[in-house]
């Protein structure tokens, strides 16, 4: 079904990490799985890639790239180790894919990690490539480079290492290994299954990780990378580059086995790593189709006519790359054959529209929003053949606004800044009433914004109660501390400072008692003055001064009592 329709079907090879059980699955060669009944091996063909896949948890995006991809290629060849013929196949790479159009390769024989370090901060790089030894200890289970010291003897550098030096660096996408079992991994129970180079390195963070699980020859690595490079650079998905790659050895080198050498670890979704512009997709040619001879006139209009059927063939079919290299072909050797000149602009053209309209059907499916707009913005400037581009570019920008909406409500939420979080949601509401909340991140809000609230109301309530009780109020301090204990019961010492405002209102009552006595007996002592009753006058400043021995004789009955009776008592004399 796949092969009809010309579609691809990623075959992703999941291992849990955390199960050790797992060892002798992870360890097996994947890469050759075969298909009995059509007698031919998957990762042969390029519309059924064969990678194995880790589930990272760690952010991801692809990187926009702008040629030329740029290539850090490390020599090691420690002077304790068995000699390589590194300075050969440095000689290969320099006169093949180090010549492609798009890439731009560097190299570094001074291999110790130190000045790999210092390389990698000074300049940025796109993929580190790495030439030299590289094994796996069976006992620990753990994969190594064997990278250089200061007195250029071997180094032993994981995996696990060599990711905390690439992880950080924000250009770097791919690590190409091309060192025997650097994508072995160990099949003992009880170790790790992914402690290998390669797999370690993508769960330090690494994007993708070419590695080679058997010894692999000069030619064959450089066959495959002279097909792998160029693709990567025209920002095609690496696990399709791969797969070009092997093809590549097998086609070039039948009698042996080796394109099932490479082994890719990817934890990018699509398999895309780097985005690249249409206009920078022209920089990097695709492989070109044989020339046509010029020796004979008719064989060569026999030929160009040939080129030109098929051209129109894939044209009509809406196949628009490989018609364009027919006409591309035919281009190079008569420009003014029919009207393959228009042909292949318009080929062009058309090709890259598809590829805009897949690349934005593409990132809308794994809500890439940023870059869906940009395709369909392009594809809105001529919606003769997409007619939906406006409308789905204006649906693209509401979810974008509301994926961007959201990523603000997880930074705040996670900065605890909860109001703001419900205010971001009212937003998103204003856009969408019913957009998505897996994380529940408004109800969380709302929940922590009450609590801030309500013990704000809290908080206030208490400063009230001590001010109510600093003015001697105790009964509005009884109602504040009332509403307290019923709102919050237990809070802080409200049952306490209850008690003590209960005491205070108890000592009003009986003071107050008192006071109204101390009042009507002065009231009965001024009677009995007018009706000149002194001692019974002085009787009752007695029990005034029991009851209150502040008490002020305003009046000054009490003295005048005295006075009366002294006098009563000098007239008896």
């Amino acid at each position: 079904m796949i092969h009809g329709r010309q579609r691809g079907l990623r075959i992703k090879i999941h291992i849990d990490p955390e199960d050790p059980s797992l060892a002798q699955l992870a360890s097996l060669p994947w890469e050759f799985l075969y298909r009995k009944e059509t007698r031919d091996f998957l990762n042969l063909s390029r519309f059924t890639p064969i990678i194995r896949y880790l589930d990272v948890q760690r952010p991801y995006t692809a990187l926009p790239l702008e040629l030329p991809l740029r290539i850090l290629v490390v020599i090691s060849s420690p002077v304790d180790y068995t000699k390589l013929n590194l300075d050969r196949e440095r000689a290969l790479i320099e006169t093949s894919w180090a010549k492609q159009e798009g890439v731009q390769v560097e190299f570094m024989e001074d291999a110790t990690i130190m000045a790999l370090q210092d390389r990698l901060s000074d300049k940025p790089y796109h993929v580190l490539h790495y030439m030299g030894h590289g094994g796996l200890d069976e006992r620990t289970g753990r994969g190594v480079l064997v990278m250089e010291d200061k007195d250029e003897r071997g180094s032993l550098v994981d995996g696990r290492t060599l990711g905390i030096l690439l992880r950080d660096l924000p250009m770097m996408r791919l690590a190409f290994l091309n060192a025997c079992e650097t994508a072995r991994v160990t099949k003992d129970k009880g170790l790790d299954p992914f402690a290998g180079v390669a797999s370690a390195m993508v769960l330090a963070g690494i994007p993708a990780v070419v590695a080679m699980q058997f010894p692999v020859s000069d030619s064959a690595a450089i066959t495959f990378s002279q097909k792998f490079y160029p693709l990567l650079a025209r920002g095609e998905p690496v696990d399709a580059a791969v797969a070009e790659g092997r093809r590549a050895i097998r086609l070039a080198e039948n009698q042996t086995m080796e394109w099932g050498t490479p082994v890719l670890f990817l934890r990018a979704p699509q398999g895309i790593i780097f985005e690249v512009s249409e206009v920078q997709r022209e920089k990097v040619p695709l492989p070109e189709i044989p020339g046509i001879p010029e020796k004979d006139d008719d064989e060569l209009e026999l030929r160009l006519a040939e080129l030109y059927t098929r051209g129109l063939s894939f044209f009509w079919l809406e196949e628009w790359e490989k018609a364009a290299r027919n006409f591309q072909t035919i281009v190079k050797v008569r420009p003014n054959y029919e009207d393959v000149v228009d042909k292949l602009a318009e080929s062009k053209r058309k090709a890259n529209l598809h590829a805009l309209y897949a690349q934005a059907q593409t990132d809308e499916e794994a809500k890439n929003w940023t870059s869906a707009m940009a395709a369909l913005k392009d594809l809105t400037a001529d919606p003769e053949d997409f007619k939906d581009s406006a409308e789905r570019l204006q649906r693209v920008s509401k979810q974008k606004e509301l994926a961007d909406l959201y990523g603000e409500a997880q930074n705040l939420h996670q900065a605890q800044e909860w109001q703001a979080v419900v205010n971001v949601f009212s937003q998103i509401h204003t856009v969408d009433q019913d957009y998505p909340d897996p994380e529940e991140l408004l109800p969380s809000a709302e929940r922590e914004v009450a609590a801030i609230k309500h013990q704000a109301d809290l908080n206030d309530l208490y400063s009230q109660a001590f001010k109510e009780m600093d003015a001697g109020h105790w009964q509005e301090a009884q109602k504040v501390l009332i509403n307290l204990q019923k709102m919050e019961p237990g809070f802080r010492e409200t049952e306490r400072l209850l008690a003590r405002v209960k005491q205070e209102i108890e000592g009003e009552k009986i003071e107050q008692g008192q006071q109204e006595q101390v009042a009507a007996l002065y009231e009965q002592a001024m009677d009995l003055t007018r009706a000149r009753q002194w001692r019974e006058v002085l009787v009752k400043m007695e029990e005034i001064q029991t009851l209150n021995p502040d008490f002020t004789d305003r009046e000054g009955i009490a003295a005048r009592a005295r006075d009366e009776l002294a006098s009563e008592e000098e007239k008896a004399q």
